[in-house]
């Protein structure tokens, strides 16, 4: 928790030192999962650890580096955002699911899917769960 709140106090200062309003975005879960771009990637195993953050309004990631080492990656804007659990012949034996644009544009650079694997089944249901509270809907809830 302390490295989350060292990147918030950094991102307040800079928008203190560029007169900028304060962030207003509430955090709704933050932790250390490894994610691919690509299924291509998830089926050759080319995946990093990041840390994520997800916000009411998107959800970011940072190099995991210790304390002040830390770099912001990248942040996608949660608008439009779904997510699909990866079963069938892609199932590994980590929870995964895909994140995906539902208008089938790219989410991320050239990357149409983002997979983000989990260590265990409970850290998968609360960051479903975290993704459902801020609007992020999950295919197979739309099924049925």
């Amino acid at each position: 928790m302390e490295e989350l709140t060292s990147i918030v106090d950094k991102l307040q200062d800079i928008c203190t030192s560029l007169d900028l309003p304060k962030i207003k975005k509430h955090i709704i879960r933050h932790g250390y999962i490894s994610m691919c771009f690509s299924i291509v990637d998830f089926i050759k195993r080319r995946n990093k650890v990041y840390l994520y953050i997800l916000t009411t309004e998107d959800l970011s990631w940072y190099t995991s580096g210790n304390g002040d080492d830390q770099e912001q990656k990248h942040t996608i804007p949660l608008e439009g955002i779904k997510l699909k659990k990866l079963e069938g012949e892609l199932m590994t034996e980590k929870p995964t699911f895909t994140l995906y644009r539902s208008r089938g544009r790219n989410i991320y650079k050239d990357s149409k899917t983002l997979c983000v694997t989990f260590k265990d089944q409970d850290s998968y249901d609360a960051w479903k769960a975290a993704f459902a509270r801020v609007g992020v809907t999950s295919k197979d809830t739309e099924n049925g």
